[in-house]
């Protein structure tokens, strides 16, 4: 009986693992930690949005703007990091 309640327990605590690694407020933590590691930023130094053309995102640091895109399998970390180019009429000073 021990074996059998052992058993169920683990296969729920699985279950419930699996469910909670894959809340999107995680995923966004795994994102900003990915984005940290890659360009070597403190979490207060960028700010970073979904741009919906090829699952990619704008990050913005100081006066620069990458399209980046993270991996699909975990640990996410950052596979595509291209510096946009600002034409002038976009540059404020």
């Amino acid at each position: 009986m021990i074996i059998i309640s052992g058993i169920i327990l683990l296969i729920i605590g699985t279950c419930l693992g699996y469910q909670v690694a894959y809340f999107p407020k995680f995923k966004e933590l795994q994102q900003r930690r990915a984005i940290q590691a890659y360009f070597n930023l403190k979490s207060n130094d960028y700010t970073y949005f979904y741009e919906g053309v090829e699952d990619s995102y704008i990050l913005s640091v100081e006066n620069q703007e990458y399209r980046i895109k993270f991996s699909l399998n975990n640990p996410i970390k950052v596979v595509y990091a291209v510096e946009l180019e600002m034409s002038s009429d976009e540059m404020v000073e």
